[in-house]
């Protein structure tokens, strides 16, 4: 196997169960969180290239570090939320990898996304809707999740496996993909 990237919504557990499967999966594995090498590579935190260079030069730079993944091989890649969004995206990350959509519901994905201390400095998905961001991170979230998941669903669905992630903890869905990387 090449690599195995895992996909899906901000806040599904991909760098979670991705940095565990990697160490289940031992020797000869690597693990690749895309938005910390994006970071490392952009100098600069996420949000703050957004507000700089707009989402359009963040998508090129997560695409260009993507076609580099595609060059290595045995390595468990969590993707940044937008990886497998666009059919663009979902073809080149095809091309990387076998793709694990893991699969969270609306309300996990919240609850989440409201526990990280970080949550209310990340950029805005809804542009029109930063305002409410700034105001109320709850009611915004309850906007910007289902509405970003219904968007980009059909792509995420276009994944190699689904992996259903509700009630399971990290080290179960870890020895699944694990699994699924032996296969």
């Amino acid at each position: 196997m090449s690599n195995l990237l895992l996909i899906g919504a901000r806040a599904s557990g991909k760098t979670a169960v991705g940095r565990r499967a990697a160490t289940l999966l031992g020797e000869g594995w690597g693990f690749l969180e895309m938005d910390e090498a994006l970071v490392e590579r952009l100098g600069m935190p996420i949000a703050e290239f957004f507000r700089v260079h707009g989402e359009e030069a963040f998508r090129r730079e997560e695409r260009a570090l993507l076609e580099e993944v595609g060059r290595g091989q045995r390595r468990v890649v969590a993707c940044g939320g937008g990886v497998a969004g666009t059919a663009e995206s979902l073809a080149l990350a095809r091309a990387t990898g076998t793709l694990v959509w893991l699969d969270t519901p609306v309300p996990e994905l919240i609850a989440r996304r409201l526990a990280d201390p970080d949550e209310a400095a990340r950029p805005a998905l809804l542009h029109e809707l930063a305002e409410l961001k700034r105001q109320d991170l709850e009611g915004y979230l309850r906007v910007e999740v289902p509405t970003i998941l219904a968007r980009r669903q059909a792509f995420y669905a276009g994944a190699d496996f689904t992996l259903y992630t509700a009630g399971l903890s990290v080290e179960r869905l870890a020895q699944i993909v694990a699994a699924l990387a032996r296969r």
